[in-house]
């Protein structure tokens, strides 16, 4: 018997949940990484790795050497690893509520991202891109995501 209409829509829209909930899983692991990596050893020596900042005003220092043990496991270059550590350090430590939204299905990782970037490259401070947060939190799910993406700008 062949599928109905339906139940395929059911099923696509069953999957692009579960890419959600495994996308946010993946924020998770690299947050708590980031927690794992805020010591280094105290090696007075050139090349010994070194604490630097896990995104913009208001995270934690992490490891230098971080991004180089994470890309392999994403398959993903370095500079794309430290993108996603600052993304992900500067979405829970700057944008609490925008981090709850992605963990409660309502934005999506990419678009979470954006914004805290966006935030970040503008120079906001932790307690102005937490006023953003505050203020484009009503919105988040409600509005299409051009709109929204208009209020960030």
């Amino acid at each position: 018997m062949e599928p109905s209409t339906r139940s395929i829509t059911d099923a696509l829209v069953a999957s692009r949940a579960r890419v959600g909930v495994e996308e946010a899983f993946q924020l998770d692991c690299v947050a708590e990484l980031i927690d794992r990596y805020q010591t280094v050893p105290a090696l007075d020596i050139p090349g010994a790795e070194r604490l630097v900042a896990s995104g913009a005003d208001g995270t934690p220092l992490v490891a230098e050497f971080l991004a180089a043990e994470l890309a392999p496991l994403l398959g993903e270059s370095i500079p794309s690893a430290w993108n996603l550590i600052h993304d992900v350090a500067n979405l829970r430590a700057r944008h609490p509520r925008l981090w709850n939204a992605v963990h409660d299905g309502r934005v999506r990782v990419w678009q979470a991202r954006q914004i805290a970037a966006q935030a970040a490259a503008a120079g906001l401070d932790v307690d102005a891109a937490r006023w953003v947060d505050a203020r484009l939190e009503p919105a988040l799910g409600r509005l299409a995501w051009a709109r929204l993406r208009r209020k960030t700008s």
